[in-house]
């Protein structure tokens, strides 16, 4: 039976809230608070500190403020920083999708500056090795550094001091958070600080605005108590405690591991309800509602692996699908994701998952988390919860997400500051009563919560451009090709050409705006490379070098440790296109030398 929570006063935070009769502006597609925050950027100098809540549209404003500057400046160049590897392709994607800004998820610190495109996304992780390559970049660039979740960095370490070299040659600082504060107290690079001590953001949009505005979904808290039970391994004094009277922050955590333990029934506790809460959302018209489980850490690979597979498995037993299990042991986190995000497979329906579901992760159609995790801090938590409530325009309005985790008094008073958010936006709402956002609720003094009771089996363990479009004068073909590879042969350029005009894949095709983002473009060509050097090399005895090197001078490429980048570095997917074109003629030229032969 479910036990039940008192009603608990709440004191609403002192937020003013106002409507926006405008959701998006018809002219440009952005959002109020992206028009805003791009106005407040314009009128200003300097670090620029963007604090929106997770998941309302920091990539999307970037984006559009990256190309207002480059249409006023063509020397201006992007350097985004992320947190994670797999948020640097995301970041590239969202970017190239939204306005055409094309970044190289995969720079290297000796790869060159790659001026075919308008920006680079490196990790924090990166910027020891490759802070000196763009300081090089700045004396010729007008750089502008982006810091995405930019908490992550401290004036103290490593990653704040490499951030704070790069911005110090940069022309502008846009750094972004959703949490404009570090656990450890330090200050963050380039942020302002009131007397108290207090980051002041240049421009603050809040989770209620967020609400109000249908930029963000409400969240309902779950709160599951389980009573667990632990000894020493070297006495037989057992102590219980519930997870609702760990009062003891320093404790907390140790009580949660113990208590998300997989042989205890509080875990499946915490599916179960997850499940129901899917099924629910799914049976009122959502079809492909899918729920994140954020599984517990032990900081060594072969335990996580365990445990995760453990949790994968009983989701397999309860639910009868097969989960996605992502965690940083797993190659290609975010194609995965991305997978996910965009199946219509209804079988699709829970990702397992390590600290790989953090910030910055986009994929709407998640709306129930599960907390499998003892990490307490409010930063996490708030990065967590903006991964559910990414609002769906194409939905009806009145979108939920729920939160399931264990009922410990961290979590409930971190819970009753979200749901108080929620209940100044529903005062808001009820005030305006316009849009019919958020349910009624008749008493916004008891948070929503839903408590269930679940005990452990038995003693709980620790466990570790647009379309260029030419006419058939190949003489404007030659010399648009022969402009761009001044050292390309007469036997080549007519391959390129005769293969146009046949309507193969053409240095010409390539200029064609696609849908895929230009790096997307340069890695599927350096696939075909790869696969057609290797097919000249076992088919007719060639060296690897030999081929590309002898490709390369065709292409009129200079003396370079890597051909394939200078190509596309210097002359984007047109360059590598055309030496896939050259190595198609030299395969055809091969073949018919073999024939001459016999």
């Amino acid at each position: 039976m479910a036990a039940q929570l008192k009603p608990t006063t709440l004191t609403l935070y002192a937020e003013h809230v106002t409507e926006r009769k405008q959701m998006t502006n018809e002219l440009n597609g952005l959002r109020v608070w992206q028009n805003e925050a791009l106005e407040t950027w314009n009128k200003s100098t300097g670090p620029f500190l963007a604090n929106a809540f997770p998941s309302t549209g920091k990539t999307r404003f970037t984006a559009r403020l990256l190309k207002t500057e480059m249409r006023k400046n063509s020397k201006v160049f992007a350097v985004v920083v992320v947190p994670a590897d797999s948020l640097k392709t995301q970041w590239a994607a969202s970017c190239s999708a939204a306005d055409g800004i094309q970044l190289h998820p995969n720079i290297k610190s000796d790869g060159g500056f790659p001026k075919t495109y308008q920006g680079v996304c490196v990790t924090y992780q990166q910027l020891p090795s490759i802070k000196e390559t763009i300081k090089t970049w700045a004396k010729s660039s007008n750089i502008i550094l982006v810091l995405d979740e930019v908490h992550h960095c401290s004036e103290l370490a490593t990653w704040g001091t490499c951030s704070e070299e790069i911005g110090f040659v940069s022309d502008r600082v846009l750094s972004l958070t959703g949490t404009s504060w570090r656990s450890d107290g330090n200050k963050i690079p380039f942020a302002k600080y009131d007397a108290e001590g207090i980051c002041i953001a240049d421009y603050e949009y809040n989770y209620s605005q967020a609400i109000v505005d249908q930029v963000s979904r409400r969240i309902e808290f779950k709160l599951i108590d389980a009573k667990v039970e632990r000894k020493l391994s070297n006495s037989d004094e057992i102590e219980i405690k519930n997870w609702s009277e760990c009062d003891d922050e320093n404790e907390v955590s140790t009580w949660l591991r113990l208590g998300l333990n997989t042989d205890c029934d509080a875990v499946k506790a915490i599916i179960q309800k997850c499940y129901a809460e899917v099924q629910r959302m799914r049976e009122a018209g959502d079809r492909f509602a899918a729920c994140g489980l954020h599984c517990l850490s032990s900081g060594a690979d072969d335990q996580d692996n365990k445990y995760v597979n453990k949790i994968a498995r009983m989701v397999r037993i309860i639910t009868n699908t097969d989960p996605l299990v992502i965690h940083h042991g797993i190659d290609g986190v975010a194609e995965k994701i991305a997978r996910f995000r965009d199946s219509k497979n209804p079988n699709d329906l829970f990702i397992v998952s390590i600290k790989q579901l953090g910030e910055g992760v986009d994929c709407p159609r998640l709306r129930v988390g599960g907390y499998l995790s003892n990490i307490t801090t409010e930063m996490y938590l708030t990065q967590v919860v903006g991964r559910y409530i990414r609002y769906e325009t194409s939905k009806n309005s009145d979108q939920y997400a729920v939160m399931v985790m264990p009922r410990v008094p961290i979590f409930e008073k971190f819970a009753a500051s979200i749901e108080n958010k929620c209940a100044i936006a529903l005062q808001q709402q009820e005030e305006n009563d316009e849009r019919g956002l958020l349910e009624q609720v008749e008493n916004l003094d008891a948070p929503r919560w839903e408590v269930i009771s679940s005990t452990p089996d038995g003693g709980a363990h620790v466990i570790s451009g647009s379309t260029i479009d030419f006419d058939n004068d190949y003489s404007k073909r030659a010399g648009l090709i022969s402009d761009r590879f001044p050292n390309i042969s007469t036997a080549t350029l007519v391959q390129i050409l005769k293969s146009d005009h046949e309507g193969n894949n053409s240095l010409l095709a390539v200029e064609t705006k696609s849908a895929s983002p230009q790096h997307i473009q340069a890695s599927e060509l350096r696939t075909k490379i790869t696969n057609l050097v290797g097919f000249i090399v076992r088919t007719f005895k060639k060296e690897f070098n030999e081929v590309h090197i002898e490709a390369n001078n065709k292409c009129g490429v200079p003396q370079s440790p890597n051909g394939n980048a200078w190509l596309e570095f210097h002359l984007g997917p047109a360059g590598l296109q055309t030496k896939y074109q050259v190595l198609i003629k030299m395969r055809d030229d091969y073949f018919a030398a073999r024939k001459a032969c016999k």
